[in-house]
């Protein structure tokens, strides 16, 4: 059995590790805690809150304090990537099931920034979302038969463009903030004029995943 090792003020000197470098790996942790212990490690991480990175096989550690989540609940730093419902299936989940489309593998990889095809599999095989061909396309939909028809439906419709950036989103509903009832085209056009070239249908999918689409004049009045 792994021998658990006493270190002096453990919770501060973590504390201290990641106030300074935001996320840790294991090895990081034990130089911090002065010991070889896994076990000492994960008990004292433990005792301040932590969370697991979904990116790089789980291997990068944060304070549950420190991430600023976006507005899908995640958070990148250097490319190290964490959820707020912490490992990437339940995550995957709640994405599709937020969805008001649906999501198909290269949506879901451009929001999380890693390949999922064995969490799509996983929930697939367990019936906790569904995986249909929608235009010669997988789509995964919510495993509720009345939300998935709504986004059957609504994929239909949808525009063809990406989601936006993190920034971007931010930029985009700072000027909706300001102007609720601003036309797409008008948000679009004032993004422009600062610089920052978003179209007036990335706006609308954003405003659509996120169900905002009746707090917004749509382009097309």
């Amino acid at each position: 059995m792994e021998e658990v090792v006493v270190v002096e003020n453990p919770e501060v000197k973590l504390r201290q590790l990641f106030r300074s470098a935001r996320v840790a790996s294991l090895s990081m942790l034990l130089a911090c805690l002065e010991s070889k212990s896994r076990v000492t490690a994960f008990r004292y991480l433990k005792s301040v809150g932590y969370l697991t990175s979904f990116t790089h096989g789980n291997t990068y550690y944060s304070l549950t304090d420190i991430p600023a989540f976006d507005i899908h609940g995640l958070w990148f730093f250097k490319g190290i990537g964490f959820s707020r419902l912490g490992n990437l299936k339940p995550t995957v989940k709640n994405l599709v099931e937020k969805s008001e489309t649906g999501l198909t593998h290269e949506e879901l990889r451009d929001i999380l920034k890693v390949r999922v095809h064995n969490a799509l599999l996983e929930l697939v095989k367990a019936q906790e979302i569904k995986r249909e061909d929608i235009d010669k396309k997988y789509v995964y939909l919510s495993a509720n038969a009345t939300i998935a028809a709504r986004q059957r439906d609504c994929r239909g419709h949808k525009p063809s463009a990406k989601f936006p950036t993190n920034i971007e989103a931010i930029l985009i509903l700072v000027e909706i903030i300001k102007d609720p009832t601003a036309a797409h085209e008008k948000i679009s056009s004032r993004l422009k004029r600062k610089g920052h070239k978003i179209g007036v249908a990335v706006i609308h999918n954003l405003l659509e995943y996120h169900g905002l689409l009746k707090k917004s004049q749509d382009t097309t009045r």
